[in-house]
């Protein structure tokens, strides 16, 4: 049995290599470093395993390996650090109201109508596409995003649309 000191020096102990472990992880993200850590990893697995003897294939393949891991960590880190963002696909795709089969969307007039009382107009809802979980609702003039939940349909935000941008 464990005497309480000693589960208080374990504790302290735990907290501090994680501690350490988090610091190191957020260095080796800041520089992408993942793969190339991947890689010396596996080249100690098989140097242990004796597989990586001085003049073999596997050594070579092994080395070129690390110096691409490298390059790409330090060309990712370089684009991170100037500022290029490369082409970011649309992170929602809005799936069109016809294809919205929701037991939740029954609910959602009844939350429109608490939400916005105020308007007597109708909305458009729609799917998320990369987030079954949301539903949007399109008015004249604004977005309203809904997150599912077992209550129904739960307002998160709404986006006002530029004047002149709609129809």
């Amino acid at each position: 049995m464990l005497a309480p000191k000693s589960r208080l020096i374990f504790g302290v102990v735990k907290r501090i290599v994680l501690s350490v472990f988090k610091a190191v992880y957020q260095v080796i993200k800041a520089f992408n470093l993942q793969i190339t850590i991947f890689v010396l990893l596996l080249g100690f697995v098989l140097y242990v395993v004796g597989a990586l003897k001085q003049g073999s294939v596997l050594l070579i393949v092994f080395c070129i390996l690390t110096v691409f891991s490298v390059l790409y960590a330090v060309i990712v880190t370089a684009k991170k650090l100037l500022g290029f963002k490369g082409k970011r696909k649309n992170s929602v795709k809005i799936v069109g109201p016809k294809e919205i089969s929701n037991p939740e969307m029954e609910n959602a007039d009844d939350v429109q109508e608490q939400q916005t009382a105020y308007v007597s107009e109708k909305p458009t809802y729609y799917a998320v596409k990369n987030n079954p979980g949301y539903v949007m609702a399109e008015y004249s003039d604004r977005y309203e995003l809904f997150i599912k939940s077992r209550d129904g349909l739960k307002k998160i935000r709404t986006d006002y649309k530029q004047e002149g941008t709609y129809d």
